[in-house]
């Protein structure tokens, strides 16, 4: 990546990384609450009193929610390729990059920890489906 920009002044550098930066988070987030937003409507179908047998929507939601973990660490990939990048081109413009002794460690800003949804609505749709009284 830094050999792509190398022709590019250092404020174009920041530019476009900041500019790359925001879309990739934008991104992620649009994609967390469109699943996110699934696998609510999928909750609300097997608590309501209309669906008898709720096995085959417990199966489509394992399904979202394998593709929701892929989706999500591709797209965390992409959020945080060009981070490091960001900060030295920051440091070259004279902007001090002071990392956060809890939010700067890896698994542990809110993208990573955001994981955590599709991670546990997972395992309680695998419950579900394999263990739920039918």
């Amino acid at each position: 990546m830094a050999t792509e920009h190398h022709h590019l002044t250092v404020t174009e550098r920041f530019d476009l990384l900041r500019e790359e930066i925001t879309s990739e988070q934008e991104f992620y987030w649009t994609r967390f609450s469109g699943f996110a937003t699934l696998h609510a409507g999928l909750l609300v179908l097997v608590t309501s009193d209309t669906i008898k047998q709720p096995r085959l929507l417990y199966a489509a939601a394992v399904v979202l929610g394998l593709v929701w973990l892929y989706v999500q660490f591709a797209s965390l990939f992409y959020v945080n390729r060009l981070k490091p990048l960001f900060r030295e081109v920051c440091e070259q413009r004279g902007f001090r990059y002071p990392g956060h002794r809890i939010f700067s460690r890896r698994f542990l800003s809110t993208t990573d920890v955001a994981l955590v949804a599709p991670v546990g609505l997972t395992i309680l749709w695998i419950a579900l489906l394999f263990f739920a009284k039918h």
